[in-house]
């Protein structure tokens, strides 16, 4: 093994465990409320209304949580 392979596993490893660290952090996140609204963790807009009544602890609003997921679709 030569020394451009070992640069790409090492490379891989940490990508590896930057992306399950990154897996992991959605459950650890925490609401944002500022002026006692509810704001998006991504984009500080506030989360509707409608989005909390049916998933009380959303940190994202709908537009951010789609692109989350898009993001992050294995």
């Amino acid at each position: 093994m030569d020394q451009f392979d070992r640069a790409q596993k090492l490379e891989q490893m940490h990508r590896d465990r930057a992306i399950n660290a990154a897996k992991r952090r959605p459950s650890q996140q925490q609401p944002m409320v500022i002026d006692g609204i509810r704001v998006c963790i991504d984009c500080l807009d506030d989360i509707q209304i409608a989005r909390l009544k049916h998933i009380p602890d959303a940190v994202r609003c709908i537009s951010c949580q789609q692109d989350y997921e898009r993001r992050n679709v294995q």
